[in-house]
């Protein structure tokens, strides 16, 4: 399947309004984002736990409420025309994913706090809202939170849940007997870490993969010629084919 990765994050503001109903309008499968919950339990569309990357803005996202989230600017970053752009609401982007027929991808960001995400039912929150919209089935689930991973694929068997992982927090493990050992379906890695052993591993035993990383015609063609299952591209179609 090929994603639109946040929304084709090279030609909109990542994880917005505007850069999903592109996705959705796109000739590609599906929509990958980003997802946390704020102190309040308010669940939003955003990756990162730190404000300034996509923002002119300080301080931690995790500070903010459902009356206050959307009192500044994500877009205004990349460009003035996206001035107007705030942080979406997961129910909001989910609802439209649904409403183009499109496959999701979600990613439960996990940058910081951690204990959060435990005491305060992270889980039931962000898979509600996608159980509410029939897309359990029409989904996959990642995030470097292994623990919360287990704790959906037990509550969910049906969903396809994935690891992210970065080598640096390996410890050296196997991934594959890894991923095989907690029940889960596959790994969503960036694409400098595919290689056709790897990826073949991963198809012998039944798992499936999820790449990302992938903005010009070179690493698409790698990665298509890998088989890869799902493939997150920066870009429209149109610019990478």
């Amino acid at each position: 399947m090929l994603m639109a990765y946040r929304g084709f994050k090279n030609e909109y503001p990542e994880n917005t309004m505007a850069a999903v109903n592109a996705a959705c309008k796109a000739d590609v499968d599906g929509v990958h984002i980003d997802v946390q919950m704020l102190l309040d339990k308010t669940v939003i569309v955003h990756r990162d736990v730190p404000l300034g990357r996509c923002e002119n803005k300080d301080g931690h996202i995790y500070n903010y409420r459902a009356d206050n989230f959307q009192s500044f600017s994500v877009g205004e970053k990349f460009s003035e025309e996206y001035v107007p752009e705030r942080i979406p609401l997961m129910e909001d982007v989910v609802r439209e994913v649904k409403e183009s027929g499109k496959f999701l991808g979600v990613e439960i960001s996990y940058d910081a706090r951690p204990d959060f995400c435990f005491k305060n039912d992270c889980v039931n929150q962000i898979m509600g809202i996608i159980e509410k919209y029939d897309m359990l089935d029409k989904c996959y689930i990642t995030s470097y939170n292994h623990i919360m991973l287990k704790e959906i694929k037990e509550k969910y068997p049906d969903t396809k849940v994935f690891i992210t992982f970065m080598t640096e927090h390996t410890h050296n493990l196997d991934i594959v007997d890894y991923v095989l050992n907690y029940g889960f379906d596959g790994v969503h890695c960036h694409v400098s870490y595919v290689t056709d052993e790897f990826i073949k591993r991963l198809h012998n035993n039944g798992l499936e993969l999820s790449v990302f990383g992938v903005a010009d015609k070179t690493v698409y063609k790698k990665v298509l010629n890998l088989k890869a299952d799902f493939i997150n591209i920066d870009v429209s179609k149109e610019i990478i084919l």
